[in-house]
């Protein structure tokens, strides 16, 4: 279950974060202090600040991220964070949310599956799709799941009338209180960091990353195209050493300088832009590493003349191959990552060139 909720949170912020940021102007980007905003959107928005409102229409994605975020209104997907969040948005596909406490309000309309991670979960509204959850203690309360629930939790304690249609996956050692109050389809237990995850979702699970490392890839490439001239795509031994460093400094140091924003009032806004740009920066730094990886598979060993996309789609599917070998295929996606952010780091150093 975890590597599929990874597999379709990395589609999702991957491939479509970087688009949201393309015309990060006006209303795409919004980033204050204190906002309860009620416009709406034709496309997607990001919104960052200490405590954030969403109370319009988004035609998008509502990427929402603060201390205390509401999401309200409507919205095609929702991607949520904080320390405190509440849903109570009519939410058209899926919807994404992690905070310590997360709330799914009972004027939530959930219409298609949710995917939640939080200390504290408590949902009082309906879902109509399935429901992935990871919590220390989820709550529920006269709801009706309208598939399986799936569920990674120390208690689980229910309310009223709860209905799951579908299957109740369950961790064996969970505390369940109010079972009597459960309607199930069926049930199914598993040993705690033992799910069961079958060869076939697997190879799902494979090719829906490739895919969106991919995709994304292309989607940089296209709007990007003169950042990737600006990659010295040679591969030396001391060159390598150094950006693993310079990305290893850059994994350290750039949320550390976030936290120090956030305790300066002032320091807010900065820290939101600071927030956004890294978790751009983390995944695309796959996507460069890739591409350099690539290149130098196609122009070396197969004498070609360089091609970006030939380029990036050979390194991508051969670190996400050699990803497959335990150890040694963790250990070498770890380093091609923490190049990737080397690399960034370098094309930011030489911006000017």
């Amino acid at each position: 279950m975890k590597k599929k909720v990874y597999s379709l949170l990395l589609l999702l912020l991957v491939v479509l974060l970087p688009i949201s940021f393309v015309k990060a102007e006006g209303d795409y980007f919004k980033v204050d202090s204190d906002i309860n905003d009620s416009n709406s959107y034709n496309h997607s928005v990001f919104i960052a600040g200490k405590n954030v409102k969403s109370n319009g229409e988004i035609n998008g994605i509502g990427f929402a991220a603060g201390s205390s975020v509401e999401l309200n209104g409507s919205v095609s997907y929702g991607a949520v964070a904080g320390e405190s969040v509440t849903i109570s948005a009519n939410v058209k596909n899926d919807l994404f949310a992690a905070g310590n406490e997360v709330k799914i309000d009972r004027e939530a309309i959930l219409e298609r599956d949710a995917y939640i991670a939080g200390n504290d979960v408590r949902i009082l509204s309906n879902i109509s799709g399935n429901a992935f959850v990871g919590a220390n203690i989820l709550y529920l309360d006269n709801v009706t799941i309208n598939g399986d629930l799936n569920v990674s939790a120390g208690q689980l304690e229910m309310n009223g009338n709860v209905v799951i249609t579908g299957k109740l996956i369950i961790n064996d050692n969970a505390v369940i209180k109010g079972e009597n109050n459960l309607i199930v389809g069926s049930k199914e237990i598993y040993k705690n960091g033992s799910y069961n995850i079958s060869f076939r979702n697997k190879v799902i699970d494979l090719v829906l990353s490739i895919l969106a490392l991919i995709f994304a890839g292309i989607v940089l490439i296209v709007i990007f195209p003169k950042l990737f001239d600006k990659i010295e795509y040679e591969l030396k031994a001391s060159d390598i050493f150094k950006k693993i460093l310079c990305g290893l400094g850059l994994l350290i140091i750039v949320p550390a300088l976030a936290i120090i924003s956030l305790i300066i009032e002032v320091g807010v806004l900065l820290a939101g832009i600071i927030f956004a740009l890294y978790i751009i920066a983390l995944f695309v730094a796959v996507i460069f590493a890739s591409y350099i990886i690539g290149n130098n598979i196609y122009t070396k060993l197969f004498k070609q003349k360089e091609n970006v996309y030939i380029g990036l789609i050979i390194g991508v599917l051969l670190i996400k191959i050699i990803g497959l070998i335990p150890v040694v295929g963790s250990l070498v996606e770890f380093f091609a990552f923490l190049y990737g952010l080397g690399i960034i780091c370098s094309l930011f150093l030489n911006r000017n060139k």
